[in-house]
């Protein structure tokens, strides 16, 4: 899911002015949870996680 909305963000900036604030870098910044394994794994893929 956080692949396809990040593989797709043009479109979310495009349906809504207020998604523009969202940001690949900052998307784990004070995550106040545990990350889903495929979110985990993913954002190992793009080196938010190590």
């Amino acid at each position: 899911m956080a692949k396809a909305m990040y593989d797709n963000i043009d479109t979310l900036y495009a349906a809504h002015n207020a998604a523009k604030s969202i940001k690949r870098d900052n998307a784990i910044k004070g995550m106040p949870v545990p990350l889903h394994p495929g979110a985990e794994r993913y954002y190992k893929e793009i080196g938010l996680v190590k």
